[in-house]
């Protein structure tokens, strides 16, 4: 019967269409994809970002993220950032970033604030969490160029906390740092790398 179609159709389910969206690009400028499930699609001003997504910006590039709990992320040219899990709840909610080259800056919107939220921004080096912050971090691997490899990160406001093999270390407002590799703790250092 009809009836019986109709609930069907809403019950089936097509695999990697149940993303809920993560939020949307406020612009994006220059040679900005996403990569999504194999395919390679453009990222322009509107597109929706979804969990699971990775970003690639080239040269030049640069794009905004307006993610759905209020938070802000700007990345520029040469960065490839992953959006692992991103969601909401009623108890709490989950962002779970990768950062694998390049920089990001982010303003952190609910997630982060509330006692049942996780957040982490994953690197080569380290992970990082965060409460009620805003942040920017660099990702070197130009292989002692100006700047020894590593992560680089400057809190402009709240706090971040940096975790790897070596131990945990807690940086506030104003404060920079920088973690060499997995082993080494992170330590505070005058300004972000460029």
């Amino acid at each position: 019967t009809v009836r019986m179609a109709a609930l069907a159709a809403c019950l089936f389910v097509v695999p990697g269409l149940s993303y809920a969206d993560a939020g949307h690009a406020l612009f994006a400028i220059g040679d900005a994809k996403i990569a999504r499930e194999g395919a390679r699609i453009t990222l322009m001003k509107d597109s929706v970002v979804q969990s699971g997504d990775e970003i690639r910006t080239g040269y030049p590039a640069q794009v905004m993220l307006d993610m759905e709990d209020g938070s802000k992320l700007a990345i520029p040219h040469d960065t490839t950032f992953s959006i692992d899990k991103f969601s909401q709840s009623s108890t709490g909610g989950s962002a779970i970033f990768s950062l694998i080259k390049g920089a990001f800056r982010t303003v952190s919107g609910l997630i982060g604030k509330g006692e049942g939220d996780q957040y982490q921004m994953n690197t080569p080096v380290a992970t990082m969490g965060i409460r009620g912050t805003d942040y920017t971090a660099v990702f070197k691997t130009n292989h002692g160029k100006r700047h020894p490899d590593g992560l680089y990160f400057t809190v402009n406001k709240g706090r971040i906390f940096v975790k790897n093999a070596a131990g945990i270390v807690e940086f506030a407002a104003r404060q920079s740092g920088y973690v060499r590799d997995i082993n080494t703790l992170a330590i505070v250092v005058t300004g972000i790398a460029d």
